[in-house]
């Protein structure tokens, strides 16, 4: 085995300090705890912590698992967070990977609880609904994922390109009247901007609050319905949800 991150008889797993589009050093590896690493028989692995972000362990064959905890009690856009009602996995702050090995396919399967669901911009993976794909680590640590008891708006088709609305605790308003406020924004962006960088996208209604972040085919953002029974709310959140996507780099 050889790599950046690991030779023949040990691994460097790192987890990232910032996210993207949010730019400002988080050091998502402070929240973590109680790490541990075990060969594939059960035995486990002596851990050196290296640097602010980094998990140092020997290793005696190309397998090898590694056990840890979160911290994600901010509810915030850039950051995991989880309760009883809803999860928001933001997966620079989950997600490690061996140092300097970022090109490689990764899959995503989460446990959820009954009446859950998972929502993301990544592609379901063996057609589970609670099972993703990322084709290397810069897709997945730029694709953040909802959970929760989620509500999903009807979908729209902009030149054949479907774009998804899901969310949680929606709040009360017209659903059919800002799909289709949306729908013409999105068209309009497209005429400006003369193409779609992506194969589908998803609007990720993290719930009510502030803040919101554009991502490689999604967006997370703080909603509220209740906001849009007014002219000028409904401008503000059509026009901020949308905006999102061709925002520039």
């Amino acid at each position: 085995m050889k790599g950046v991150g690991i030779n023949k008889d040990s691994v460097l797993l790192k987890m990232p300090a910032w996210t993207p589009g949010y730019y400002q050093i988080l050091n998502f590896a402070d929240n973590v705890s109680n790490f541990t690493a075990s060969a594939t028989v059960g035995k486990t692995i002596p851990v050196v912590r290296s640097g602010r972000n980094g998990w140092k362990f020997k290793i005696a064959g190309k397998k090898f698992a590694a056990e840890y905890d979160v911290k994600a009690t901010r509810s915030f856009v850039a950051v995991p967070f989880l309760n009883t009602d809803r999860g928001y996995i933001a997966p620079t702050g989950v997600f490690l990977h061996i140092a300097g090995v970022i090109q490689i396919q990764s899959t995503i399967e989460i446990n959820l609880p009954d009446g859950w669901m998972a929502a993301t911009g990544l592609d379901y993976a063996e057609a589970s609904k609670n099972k993703f794909l990322a084709p290397d680590f810069d897709a997945l640590y730029d694709s953040p994922i909802l959970l929760g008891a989620l509500e999903e708006l009807p979908s729209f088709e902009v030149r054949g390109i479907p774009h998804r609305f899901i969310g949680y605790k929606l709040g009360d308003f017209d659903r059919v009247g800002f799909i289709n406020d949306l729908k013409k924004v999105v068209e309009a962006s497209v005429e400006v901007i003369g193409d779609i960088p992506y194969k589908h996208y998803t609007f990720l209604a993290i719930g009510p609050g502030p803040g919101g972040i554009e991502h490689l085919n999604s967006t997370t953002f703080g909603f509220s319905g209740e906001s849009l029974k007014t002219d000028a709310g409904k401008k503000t959140h059509v026009y901020v949800s949308c905006s999102r996507i061709f925002s520039p780099l």
